[in-house]
């Protein structure tokens, strides 16, 4: 767990958080399809890092 403390990967988590955040609002204003579409490009942009 000591990876946790590390201020670099606090800071990464937060902006994960908040870029997920961001992205569901933006998503929640365009119509459901396109918030699916969307969704799915970003986990998938996500996981093949």
């Amino acid at each position: 767990m000591a990876f946790a403390l590390d201020p670099k990967v606090l800071m990464v988590l937060l902006a994960m958080i908040l870029s997920i955040d961001t992205l569901n609002r933006i998503a929640s204003l365009l119509e459901p399809k396109v918030r699916i579409v969307l969704l799915a490009i970003v986990l998938f942009s996500e996981f093949t890092k």
